[in-house]
Parts: C-alpha cells; sequence; structure tokens
C-alpha cells in the first residue's frame, strides 16, 4: 500500500494503516527534527511521537496533493517550537524556528501571525499602562497620546521640568519591564 491508500485507510479508521505510516516515516521525521535543534534523542523522539499524534487528530485536514512526509514535518516544527518555548536553554534555537515557520507559512500566515502578535503586545501594552501608578500614567498619556510638550506639563502639574523628565523616564522604565515580562509569558 502506499501512502495515500494507508492514509484512506486511516481516515476510514484503520489505526494500523496510520501505524504504518508512522512507521514508514518516523525515520525521516526525526532526523528533520534532529537538524532544527539540538536536543537529547528522547526529547527529539517525543517531538516526533507528539507531531504524529496531532497528524492524525488532523488527518482530515490533509491535502492529499501534498507530501504527507512534508506535512507531518510542518506539524513537527510547531511541536518542537512549543517544546523548545518549554525548555528555556532553547530559547536561541526557538526563536530561529519560529522565524523559520513564519517564512515557511508563507506570506499570508505570516501577515496573521504578525497581527496576532501586534495584538497581543497591544492588549499587554494596555494592561501594562493601566498597572502604572497614577502619576506615571498620566505623565505618559499626556505627553504621547495627546501631545502635551514636556514644558508644559511642568507648568500644569507645577513640578519642575526635571521631575517630569525624571517621571516620564520611570514610565518607559515600568512600562519596558512589564513587556519584556508579558512577552516572555507569552512566548511559553
Amino acid at each position: 500500500m502506499d501512502d495515500a491508500d494507508l492514509i484512506a485507510a486511516a481516515r476510514g479508521g484503520d489505526t494500523q494503516a496510520f501505524g504504518q505510516l508512522v512507521v514508514a516515516h518516523a525515520p525521516t521525521i526525526l532526523r528533520f527534527v534532529s537538524g532544527l535543534a539540538p536536543l537529547p534523542r528522547t526529547e527529539r523522539e517525543d517531538v516526533v511521537q507528539e507531531a504524529f499524534v496531532r497528524a492524525y487528530e488532523k488527518l482530515d485536514t490533509f491535502e492529499t496533493d501534498r507530501s504527507f512526509a512534508a506535512w507531518v514535518a510542518g506539524i513537527a516544527r510547531y511541536v518542537l517550537c512549543e517544546h523548545l518555548g518549554r525548555v528555556k536553554r532553547h530559547e536561541e534555537a526557538r526563536r530561529k524556528l519560529v522565524a523559520a515557520a513564519a517564512a515557511d507559512a508563507g506570506l499570508r500566515h505570516a501577515e496573521q501571525w504578525t497581527q496576532r502578535r501586534a495584538e497581543s503586545r497591544l492588549e499587554a501594552l494596555d494592561e501594562c499602562l493601566e498597572a502604572l501608578p497614577e502619576p506615571l500614567r498620566r505623565v505618559l498619556h499626556q505627553h504621547y497620546r495627546e501631545g502635551v510638550p514636556l514644558a508644559t506639563l511642568a507648568q500644569t502639574l507645577a513640578r519642575p521640568l526635571n521631575t517630569i523628565k525624571t517621571l516620564l523616564h520611570r514610565s518607559r522604565a515600568e512600562v519596558r519591564k512589564c513587556m519584556d515580562r508579558k512577552m516572555l509569558e507569552a512566548s511559553r
């Protein structure tokens, strides 16, 4: 039986047919995963196993005019990305993998991915701004959203210009720390 026959049988509920697909393609997928990240063999095998589990769960979405091995390799890449996100010591490899996945997904998918990421960053920014103490939030809002010059802020708030600059500096630093924390949490 070729891949197309095995896939048709597996779609019909024949788990042994899917097992034959796994046996036929697991070595290729394992080599693919091994080339993407320097993981211990057991972790690479876990990634491959999870990729095949997901492939089985999504078998009805497989387009039969595509290569089954290439399709599973794409799934394995995303599983590996998730795995590396959970394992901090592989952070650099994960960033490279995410970039490669975005490039491979094509422009349409990359735009959607970028849009979702931008939306999540904006949500995180709103949360970080809300978490600021009132004086810091007010200075940021008036200067950056309303465009009020620093000298005018100093006059309005009856504070020295250097104090306003210090408040603005602290506000940005707090937002930056909060954003870094939220983006790190989101990448896990």
